[in-house]
């Protein structure tokens, strides 16, 4: 009996741990199943953009239970490793089973990387998160392609041009090219949806010259441009004279002394002698293309037709190469060089060069802000060490008081504290110091703003940006410059409002920012009549804004001039005013004039009252500035006082910077 119960018990033993272990492994199964489903539905898109920014519309259904929390978008990441060094924070509300739809946007200049990963986490109230999603390729528009159009009477001829399906690297990632033909009525809306542009076998001449300056636009603002040639140069350059490119004569095949490329034999060609009349562009390589950076973009001009090089027989290649390989040898050689959201190769040119100097020119932004000087402070400490100690003794010595000497240090040491806090009142950083400039080109009536800040703490902080922006973002290209790439910016959108911050490194460390978009421009415009000959400059400058400019510059024939003093209302008679710097750079560009041989002298001879203000007109000269418009009259005023970009605790010095291109 006394067996028969005892194998009773380990019968129930055995059962009850059974029923553990099937329990625990049903819990794992289904906490398996949830960790595979997701709390969300997330639905991202690119929208049609503004020159300034990727507008990212989000659709987020929530599948469970009520959600409060922030929607967080996360930038800047690798492909490698989930490192992301920017965020857009978003708060909602979403009931069981309800959807949102919000807009994120996004400056194109606090992108580092198109290509790189983005990700969208969802925080509760907590700061847990509760779903993640990585968003791949958002900013391509997501799709896996590059944009190829194509304006020719020679379509069909240039069909190959997508290499067959073969992809194309960019960045590290490799795309599939999808051709779209053009015409001469709706190229004006296809741009923006273009990376590539091919013109080829064309009379450009019957373009309507809005759309000859929107290409030009397109190519400054980051498009990559590629025009064949060869029998059809001169009606293919006719109506292409931005380009600064002539045709002086097409030679039959044979005839030409560039008829070899690498790996291709292009002497069964007619090869067109091309003269670049501003030198302009570098020299032919690989694929003989004539090659510029132009802008954010890039321009390559070849001495053949691409319709007449797709007629080309095997024969013509050699050493194993085929018309495949040449074709992408023609796109890689003309987009590398380009500093477009996908051409981030080279670092040489004038473009890339220009970038170079605004990095150094903002960074020079804010420095005569900077009062933390301590040497008065010094002084008192001195004073106050020496005092305390056989001074005072020495004092007390003398009026034969020296047992209260133990009463007066601690008096002393008081009186000390209370000077050093008063006279260091005057150096500390009480709130967080933004310095802002706002750049406004009155001929296109647009503006940025730029934004140098700092905070004495080392914890993270944020400001309130003005109402009348609509973005802001990091500016990346400055920031990555001169740090080691670990501070933390942050961009928080809470219902109207816009805030913007980091989580820094240090203490003092710097922060820069872009923010524009919904802010009506100054009223009126600058009036010029400006030449240059050997004589010098002559002509007069008018001023008809509101605001007094209490410097001034002036670029003509790539000269660059700078003056004092242009009240509001005023003109002034160039030739007759004293110039407080004048220079002509020979291969460099004004911009880099500005800086090496203008701002940087009047850094060092420590005329530093004004350095803030040199600097704002340094960056706006730099905005201004470009390749392509450098046989145009730029006139640039910088003012102070200006409205402020910020509307929270912190102390700004806001500039105001006003250009007109003419």
């Amino acid at each position: 009996m006394k067996k028969r119960t005892k194998l009773h018990h380990v019968l129930e033993a055995v059962l009850v741990f059974g029923i553990f272990i099937c329990c625990l492994l049903s819990g794992k199964m289904a906490m398996t199943v949830y960790a595979d489903e997701h709390r969300f539905d997330v639905e991202a898109n690119l929208l049609p953009q503004d020159k300034d920014t990727y507008d990212i519309q989000f659709t987020i259904e929530n599948l469970g239970e009520d959600w409060e929390g922030t929607v967080r978008l996360l930038l800047n990441g690798s492909q490698y490793d989930e490192v992301y060094d920017c965020s857009y924070d978003t708060r909602l509300s979403l009931p069981q089973g309800s959807t949102k739809t919000y807009i994120v946007r996004v400056p194109k200049r606090s992108v580092e990387h198109i290509e790189d990963p983005m990700k969208l986490v969802f925080l509760d109230n907590r700061s847990v998160i509760t779903d993640g999603k990585v968003l791949n390729r958002l900013l391509t528009d997501g799709a896996s392609v590059l944009s190829m159009g194509i304006l020719s009477d020679e379509y069909s001829a240039l069909t190959y041009l997508d290499m067959g399906g073969r992809e194309l690297t960019f960045e590290r990632t490799d795309f599939p090219i999808k051709l779209k033909r053009l015409d001469q009525d709706h190229i004006s809306d296809m741009l923006d949806k273009l990376t590539f542009l091919v013109i080829d076998h064309y009379n450009t001449s019957i373009l309507s010259g809005d759309v000859l300056r929107q290409i030009e636009y397109w190519v400054s603002a980051g498009g990559i441009l590629i025009v064949g040639t060869g029998s059809f140069a001169e009606d293919t350059l006719s109506g292409l004279t931005f380009l600064e490119m002539e045709c002086t004569e097409v030679h039959n095949p044979g005839e030409s002394l560039s008829g070899q490329a690498h790996g291709v034999d292009l002497s069964q060609l007619p090869i067109a002698e091309l003269y670049d009349r501003k030198n302009l562009y570098n020299d032919k390589n690989y694929s003989q293309a004539f090659t510029c950076e132009w802008g954010h973009g890039a321009v390559g001009i070849l001495p053949y037709a691409l319709s007449e090089l797709g007629r080309l027989d095997a024969s013509a290649f050699q050493n194993g190469y085929t018309q495949e390989d040449f074709t992408e040898q023609i796109l890689d050689e003309v987009s590398k060089i380009s500093d477009s959201r996908y051409g981030k190769y080279s670092y040489t040119g004038t473009v890339s060069n220009d970038s170079y100097v605004f990095r150094r020119i903002i960074n020079m932004f804010g420095n005569s802000g900077d009062h933390l000087h301590f040497g008065l402070l010094g002084v008192i400490v001195a004073v106050y060490v020496v005092f305390a100690g056989p001074v005072l003794y020495f004092i007390l010595r003398m009026l034969q008081k020296r047992e209260l000497y133990w009463i007066a240090v601690p008096i002393t040491a008081v009186a000390g504290i209370f000077l050093v806090y008063i006279a260091g009142r005057g150096f500390e950083v009480a709130s967080t110091r933004v310095f802002s400039v706002e750049v406004e080109n009155l001929t296109d009536q647009n503006s940025l703003t730029y934004m140098h800040c700092y905070d004495a703490g080392y914890k993270e902080w944020d400001l309130q940006l003005a109402d009348a922006f609509e973005f802001v973002g990091p500016l990346v290209e400055v920031n990555y410059y001169n740090s080691d790439k670990n501070s933390y910016y942050q961009i928080k959108q809470e219902g109207d409002k816009l805030l913007f911050g980091m989580n820094p490194n240090n203490a003092f460390d710097d922060g820069y920012f872009l923010a524009g978009g919904g802010k009506e421009t100054v009223k009126g415009t600058i009036q010029s009549q400006v030449s240059y000959d050997i004589q010098g400059i002559e002509g007069t400058v008018t001023n008809e804004t509101a605001w007094d400019f209490e410097y001034f510059a002036v670029i003509c024939n790539d000269m660059l001039f700078v003056y004092r003093n242009l009240p509001a209302g005023g003109t002034c008679v160039l030739e007759q005013t004293k110039k407080v710097f004048n220079g002509f750079g020979h291969s460099r560009t004004p911009i880099e004039v500005y800086l090496y041989d203008f701002m940087n002298n009047y850094y060092d001879q420590e005329r530093k009252e004004d350095i803030d203000m040199i600097a704002a007109l340094g960056m706006a000269v730099a905005t201004a500035y470009s390749g392509m418009n450098s046989n145009r009259t730029i006139i640039v005023g910088v003012t102070r006082n200006w409205e402020k970009a910020v509307d929270d605790n912190c102390s700004e010095e806001a500039y105001g910077c006003l250009y007109a291109v003419q």
